[in-house]
């Protein structure tokens, strides 16, 4: 379970939100979780390909990406999430990542818009099926298949 800070991006959190519902027609249920880095993050969010590839994913905006709403909150513990990018600014569609620890070399470049609260066990789980071999893009194989079987929202 995330808490949200649609106090500070509100733009961001309604489109994880929506995405998290499916109520657009598309969304999060049933995508993969494509990049697994142990001691890093976990990559999700591109409901089109699935995988690293930089080519699926869009918001529920009108247009595939929207801006960096803003870089007030930090990647500063384990349990943040973030949304990820297509490498420059401006770039936020639906692929987002869950840190496993600090990661301060990501603030002021990809937007932090909420915290896990609980389910730290499953963050752990979902961490112990990445496979350490390097950073980059097309890095982080998993030793199983990650899938988002349900989601949506708690009011």
């Amino acid at each position: 379970r995330y808490f949200l800070r649609d106090d500070i991006c509100p733009k961001t959190c309604e489109n994880f939100r929506a995405l998290s519902t499916g109520e657009k027609g598309f969304g999060y249920k049933g995508c993969s979780f494509y990049r697994v880095i142990p001691g890093f993050c976990a990559c999700s969010g591109d409901f089109e390909t699935n995988n690293a590839n930089r080519k699926g994913g869009h918001s529920i905006f009108d247009e595939k990406y929207f801006e960096d709403e803003n870089f007030i909150l930090k990647h500063d513990s384990r349990g943040i999430l973030s949304m990820d990018n297509y490498g420059w600014p401006n770039t936020v569609s639906s692929r987002f990542f869950v840190t496993f620890d600090e990661t301060p070399w990501m603030d002021d470049y990809h937007v932090v818009f909420g915290k896990l609260i609980d389910g730290f066990d499953t963050l752990d789980r979902l961490e112990s099926y990445g496979i350490l071999e390097g950073y980059g893009a097309q890095k982080g194989r998993t030793t199983a298949k990650i899938v988002i079987q349900n989601c949506g929202q708690i009011l």
